[in-house]
């Protein structure tokens, strides 16, 4: 008995100290893998890169390793990776400060180095880079972050081809995810949160879907995420239709095929940035950019044979409203000859000019140049623009009533 006692206390004994030792140990290192798809194009306002940092919330002892791929025509190779270790910081502001630090001074200059090579914008193939590196990952949280418009005008899911693609029904949509499946063309992104951000975040000429398109563009891809595999509830995106621009440094951009949604009254807009007149005048100030950047419109609209549009001028609010007006009808005239050139039908486009003035309720979408009795260039630029509008919706059938008068 005596001997059984001993062995029952020395159990105990060792049971306690084990107990305490673990009281003491560390916790084990939480590793989270993020992928992120970026989608950096002429026709996408600048991505709030800053949104990263909400996207992870660092713990003790977190380890991050972020993935980045360029979400171009070909999106195939890793533009970069980068780590990041909370080592042994343990108060929560200060592990939130030093992660913070991390993705603004080591993470997002990495990023804004990485400009896309390729033409085009192939959203579904980016999706295959993310399952391939996902699915090796051994980490205990995996994300995927897009910074995309949800655009994309190359590969399997291509809108500059079917843009109507968004208005299926459900029966439709699940016939074509039904159709992806048997050619094994979804990937597999289960158990990973998808975070999305700068959906239809899109900078002219790319007309931005209004609301009701913006809506379906993100029931598409949820519909697709779903199909691959995404809870629901793991999936977050985030659009709001800024006014914000994109930087005018959007030569370094790859080009992308514009895309004509239904149901929007203003198809594209040329501003003073993407087809730039000498001031004053109805003469192009580099003609042969001005050829190079129409043709793929004109292009689009002979593929709508059965549509009509209206070229509407418009210009700031600077210098004498009648000649403003006669201007403003020229340039949308110059255009027109341009996109002919490129096969359009004359009689499938009429040329409207409003100067100064604005279109029922501001349904050009003029800004107020005019500040303290001051006219602002940076503003009135914005005014200086061809609207290439639907002549069927409500905006054009008004534009062809005030024609006819």
């Amino acid at each position: 008995m005596r001997y059984i006692k001993l062995i029952l206390c020395t159990l105990v004994f060792t049971i306690i100290l084990t107990g305490c030792d673990n009281l003491t140990a560390e916790p084990p290192t939480q590793i989270t893998d993020v992928c992120v798809l970026l989608g950096d194009f002429s026709n996408a306002k600048d991505a709030d890169l800053s949104a990263i940092s909400e996207c992870v919330d660092p713990t003790v002892n977190s380890k991050v390793n972020f993935t980045i791929y360029a979400l171009d025509g070909a999106p195939e190779d890793i533009v970069l990776t980068s780590e990041y270790n909370n080592g042994n910081r343990t108060s929560p502001d200060v592990m939130r400060d030093h992660y913070g630090k991390f993705v603004h001074n080591d993470l997002i200059p990495k990023i804004n180095n990485a400009v896309p090579n390729q033409e085009e914008i192939d959203i579904l193939n980016g999706l295959y880079m993310a399952e391939k590196h996902l699915s090796k990952s051994k980490a205990d949280c995996k994300k995927l972050l897009i910074f995309s418009t949800g655009i994309p005008t190359s590969g399997y899911i291509n809108f500059s081809n079917s843009s109507n693609i968004i208005n299926y029904n459900d029966d439709e949509l699940d016939s074509l995810m039904q159709e992806f499946k048997a050619k094994n063309l979804l990937p597999n992104l289960t158990g990973i949160e998808v975070y999305w951000f700068n959906i239809c975040e899109t900078v002219e000429p790319q007309i931005t879907p209004n609301r009701a398109n913006a809506v379906k563009i993100e029931n598409f891809w949820k519909n697709v995420f779903a199909n691959c595999g995404v809870d629901e509830k793991n999936i977050s995106f985030n659009y709001s239709i800024l006014d914000s621009k994109n930087s005018s440094e959007t030569d370094k951009y790859p080009f992308v095929t514009p895309v004509m949604f239904e149901d929007e009254e203003i198809i594209w807009c040329f501003t003073d940035e993407t087809v730039q007149f000498n001031p004053g005048e109805s003469t192009f100030l580099n003609e042969e950019l001005v050829y190079k950047t129409l043709k793929p419109y004109a292009e689009k609209i002979c593929d709508t044979t059965s549509k009509k549009f209206i070229l509407v001028g418009s210009t700031a609010t600077f210098g004498d409203k009648d000649e403003c007006l006669k201007l403003s009808l020229e340039r949308a005239e110059e255009v027109k000859k341009v996109l002919c050139k490129y096969g359009v039908l004359p009689n499938r486009l009429l040329t409207f000019g409003i100067g100064q003035n604005e279109v029922g309720n501001n349904l050009t979408n003029r800004v107020v140049d005019v500040e303290n009795g001051s006219f602002v260039e940076e503003l009135g630029k914005l005014n200086r623009k061809v609207m290439v509008v639907d002549a069927s919706t409500a905006l054009g059938k008004q534009l062809l009533q005030e024609l006819e008068n």
